[in-house]
């Protein structure tokens, strides 16, 4: 799971709420953008926020256009369905929890609520040099791991 976008009940914390508002405030963001009429700059304001200002202009134009493709589909996110430590307790297969190193730091906090859920789920393999976008970002790295994960599998 690359920076999965997992919601799920946390503790009251400083760091539960702050990782719970995220996706939240990205996808709102997104969505107040995007009835600007102006889809490429909703489009760069959201890259840059999962991943690090001026993310946007470095992206490859193919990269561009299949996000400016879906960006829309933003617009019928309505909130993600909490998963709950039951659900996560029927997962009877493998779990790969990647992050990058720039990623946001909410996707590391639901994978460490995630692990105190189910103790076999893995440490998490973090990508250096990279954000949300890791495969673009390292593919060497992120192509390894994923590799090294799937023969192990």
């Amino acid at each position: 799971m690359p920076d999965a976008s997992i919601q799920m009940p946390v503790p009251e914390t400083a760091e539960g709420k702050e990782a719970a508002e995220f996706t939240k405030k990205s996808i709102g963001t997104l969505q107040t953008n995007l009835k600007t009429g102006d889809p490429v700059k909703a489009a760069e304001v959201f890259v840059d926020m999962l991943n690090a200002p001026g993310t946007w202009p470095t992206l490859p134009e193919p990269a561009k256009e299949m996000i400016l493709a879906n960006i829309y589909t933003a617009l019928g996110d309505k909130g993600r369905p909490l998963t709950s430590c039951d659900d996560l307790k029927k997962f009877d297969f493998p779990v790969l929890l990647m992050t990058g190193d720039r990623s946001p730091k909410k996707y590391e906090f639901f994978y460490s609520e995630m692990r105190k859920c189910k103790d076999d789920f893995p440490p998490s393999i973090v990508i250096p040099n990279a954000g949300h976008a890791m495969q673009r970002n390292n593919p060497e790295a992120f192509n390894k791991a994923t590799l090294a994960f799937v023969f192990q599998h």
